[in-house]
């Protein structure tokens, strides 16, 4: 065979193949983007979000979650860790969602937010019911004790917001269960619970939820929506797909 029908033969069959590939290329570039997948973070919360004994991701918000993604037609998966590395990984990594997160002003420029997910009965302020000399008619009351509080999410944020000082008036804990262990061995004067886990949380420590009393009431859900929220560099269309699917599951 001569060199010049070698070249043509060789060239011949590299536009072959070049062309023989495209299909699969384009097939892998539309595969990659309908199967775009969301990392999903949260903390356990109950009954919010939690890991129930068959190590499943479980609870009120949780639910809702994962109906919008299924509407919105996005993979995703689930991990569970602290609240701050949640809230840090969610707002500094594109297509990672926290869920449940409260908006309020501090934290409304960092996210892009997808709301409202759920409805809750709020925040309140509990003593222990034999303590008749603690008497609250406003925020500023408050200031005259000891508040027992974790020492990060939006309780505290808000408590910091209004004036309220740690060490002075806010007593930190690592967890919602030592604050309560704290109030009913006398450290602190008050605990801040949000009404729905604080059943399950005194079941856990063991402990009466008769001997509490609410005293005060704070962030209304007019004051903080329950929200998901995503990184600003997370595409719009993402946000707006999942906004879409919210609204439509909740008959908006």
């Amino acid at each position: 065979m001569s060199i010049i029908l070698r070249i043509i033969l060789i060239s011949l069959i590299s536009i072959y193949s070049l062309f023989s590939t495209f299909p699969n290329s384009f097939a892998s570039t539309e595969h990659a983007v309908k199967n775009n997948s969301i990392l999903v973070v949260t903390e356990p919360w109950p009954p919010f979000n939690y890991i129930n004994k068959n190590n499943q991701v479980v609870g009120i918000s949780t639910k809702v979650l994962k109906k919008v993604m299924k509407e919105a037609g996005f993979d995703y998966q689930i991990k569970v860790y602290g609240w701050n590395r949640a809230y840090n990984l969610s707002k500094n990594n594109k297509n990672t969602l926290i869920y449940t997160i409260f908006k309020i002003d501090s934290r409304e420029p960092d996210f892009q937010w997808i709301c409202p997910l759920i409805s809750t009965q709020g925040v309140s302020i509990y003593s222990l019911k034999n303590r008749n000399d603690i008497k609250i008619n406003k925020l500023e009351d408050l200031k005259s004790y000891h508040l027992g509080a974790v020492g990060s999410g939006v309780t505290y944020d808000y408590l910091i917001s209004q004036g309220f000082e740690t060490n002075i008036n806010i007593d930190i804990a690592t967890d919602e269960l030592a604050n309560i262990r704290k109030l009913f061995k006398g450290r602190v004067d008050l605990i801040i619970q949000e009404e729905e886990p604080l059943a399950l949380r005194m079941q856990q420590v063991g402990l009466p939820i008769s001997k509490l009393k609410k005293v005060f009431s704070i962030l209304s859900n007019e004051e903080r929506q329950t929200c998901m929220a995503m990184s600003l560099d997370t595409p719009k269309s993402t946000i707006l797909k999942l906004q879409n699917a919210l609204n439509k599951i909740q008959g908006k």
